[in-house]
């Protein structure tokens, strides 16, 4: 049943609002584009691009995940019309990552700045590479130029306890990147050539043939140029 919240009057006997609908309106233009995985295989603004297949869409844990099993990199690359209008200011590409079966085996890939008609990001683009091995985490940020590649080390080290989180992929206007994984600044790294386009995705791929990496979202946050 339901019983006194506090044992003095609250609000001085004034109502007491707790449903009312309060509207926003910004304008700032910040928008996002989230991927949930919801059905049985990726939607059809997915395609494998540059990757030999496209993960797996199964259940774990109640909720519905992508997911590769085994040593071959398979992963996903959003159509061109999904985001249109990354304007001149700082914006974030990332994944939810899940542990299976109570630990993490497996590298988890987020792939930038890759050209709209050829999104091939070992050509031109970044991969933000992160490798997880338990509680233990490491990687680095891969920098590609007419297909010369420029590497930067993650600052790496060992979390708390096997956890979920977001790996995060953040470009400023200022060419320059960050990453982070459950919060936890990855590597701040200035002087990033300019990009040569806006296309996206990721990858996945796990420690050993049966070893599995999943995650359950894919998401951009982002400015809308108008």
């Amino acid at each position: 049943g339901l019983d006194l919240a506090d044992n003095v009057q609250v609000g001085s006997g004034n109502p007491i609002r707790m449903a009312a609908i309060v509207h926003e309106f910004s304008s700032d233009n910040f928008d996002f584009w989230a991927e949930s995985f919801a059905g049985t295989a990726l939607s059809s603004v997915w395609s494998n691009g540059q990757f030999s297949g496209t993960p797996t869409i199964e259940e774990l844990n109640k909720t519905t995940c992508a997911t590769v099993t085994g040593t071959t990199e398979k992963g996903a690359v959003a159509a061109a019309s999904v985001v249109t209008d990354f304007s001149a200011t700082t914006y974030r590409i990332e994944m939810f990552i899940l542990p299976v079966n109570g630990t993490h085996a497996g590298t988890y890939r987020l792939h930038a700045r890759m050209d709209a008609s050829s999104p091939v990001s070992s050509t031109d683009g970044v991969i933000a590479e992160l490798t997880l091995a338990g509680a233990v985490y490491s990687g680095s940020l891969k920098r590609y130029v007419s297909g010369v590649l420029t590497t930067n080390s993650f600052s790496g080290s060992t979390s708390a306890g096997v956890m979920p989180g977001w790996f995060v992929l953040e470009v400023s206007s200022t060419n320059t990147i960050k990453c982070y994984w459950r919060d936890n600044l990855l590597l701040n790294q200035s002087g990033i050539s300019a990009a040569v386009g806006q296309r996206f995705g990721f990858s996945l791929v796990g420690s050993s043939s049966t070893a599995k990496a999943a995650i359950d979202r894919f998401r951009v946050q982002y400015y809308r140029t108008s």
